[in-house]
């Protein structure tokens, strides 16, 4: 695909491990799959294109050939994830899966099952810890198991001070009474609605999921166990009619990785390159009797 070929060599540190198709634009009409008997005059791919940062990606390599392994594939979690977790929200027309993890956070956007939007920012569950650190000018690790606190916890997250904080009794035992709960509540507020303007930030289709009547935001990943028990009141832009936290395992995340190869998901595109290399007198010779 001459796409995947500027990508290679307009980004020579990058290495593509996910070609997806967002949609198709025939006519000026948008597709999320190519139909039958489709023509058109104007045809535009919108692809998008996930990728690892060549060094890393050589480096994972080469630790896996030292124990004379071979990887065969690599996948990004995020993505996986929620082509696995979308067939138990086939009722909804929107689901937006917002993984959380530690330094960087993902959404992913689904339209009547199709993968309708894709984004990542550099922002995840750390930058809370970073935030309490630098606020309450205590130390990072300190920080952690503070944050780590309200995973347990089951209050409420508000702008409004005058809120009651009848179940905030299970940090006051705990947290030294020099640290505010109102103050600390305001601190991770602040970043995870700043998470969530930023994954929606680039949004083409925000007009279609604001009107829609039946549409789900579900959290994943460590980053979203803040989301478990406890309740938040955030300025929701998008009309959800739902909110929910999904409590994943270790096991389901992997298999999440086998099954996008096993059933070999639609929306990747499968790259067939075909080699100009021009054929020697013996390759050609060997090529004609191998057919």
């Amino acid at each position: 695909m001459e796409a995947s070929h500027l990508i290679n060599n307009n980004y020579v540190k990058k290495k593509i491990i996910h070609t997806i198709s967002i949609k198709y634009i025939i006519n000026g009409q948008v597709f999320f799959d190519l139909k039958n008997n489709l023509e058109g005059k104007s045809i535009i791919l919108e692809i998008k294109y996930l990728c690892l940062p060549l060094e890393k990606y050589n480096k994972i390599i080469n630790i896996f050939k030292k124990k004379n392994l071979q990887i065969i594939n690599f996948f990004c979690s995020s993505y996986v994830k929620s082509l696995s977790y979308i067939k138990s929200f086939k009722d909804y027309e929107f689901v937006a899966f917002l993984d959380i993890g530690f330094e960087r956070s993902t959404l992913s956007l689904f339209n009547n099952g199709k993968l309708n939007f894709i984004n990542f920012i550099s922002i995840g569950g750390h930058h809370i810890t970073k935030d309490i650190s630098k606020v309450l000018n205590i130390e990072i690790d300190e920080s952690e198991k503070i944050k780590k606190l309200f995973n347990k916890s089951e209050i409420e997250f508000s702008h409004d001070i005058n809120n009651n904080h009848k179940n905030d009794s299970f940090l006051k035992k705990i947290l030294d009474e020099n640290i505010s709960i109102d103050l600390l509540k305001k601190v991770v507020l602040a970043r995870i609605e700043e998470i969530i303007e930023l994954v929606f930030k680039d949004l083409y289709d925000a007009k279609n999921l604001r009107q829609s009547q039946n549409s789900i935001f579900v959290l994943t990943g460590n980053g979203s166990k803040l989301f478990n028990n406890n309740s938040f009141n955030l300025d929701d832009k998008y009309n959800f009619n739902e909110i929910n936290f999904y409590e994943e395992s270790d096991l389901e995340i992997c298999n999440s990785g086998l099954n996008v190869k096993v059933e070999s998901n639609v929306g990747e595109v499968k790259l067939n390159i075909k080699s100009t290399k021009k054929k020697g007198f013996f390759e050609k010779f060997f090529n004609f009797f191998a057919k």
